[in-house]
């Protein structure tokens, strides 16, 4: 469900591609994706938290950027 939810965000934003991935353009806190998504916000963290580590996804205060993977894993 989660990774569905980032692809579907993806394709609505594909206007905002960049050639390092797709940003998504709108600030939502922890507990509201996960209401989105109906978990909690504590599942939600550990799994963006664990997208970080894994350089899949990037966040700040603007949006969500969802990162191209590279052949080398980053």
């Amino acid at each position: 469900m989660f990774t569905q939810s980032f692809k579907s965000l993806g394709r609505k934003n594909a206007d905002q591609k960049r050639d390092d991935g797709v940003f998504v353009p709108f600030p939502i806190t922890n507990r509201d994706f996960a209401n989105m998504i109906s978990t909690s916000r504590e599942s939600i963290s550990r799994t963006l938290n664990q997208l970080k580590r894994d350089h899949l996804l990037e966040t700040n205060r603007d949006g969500i950027r969802i990162c191209e993977r590279r052949e080398n894993g980053y």
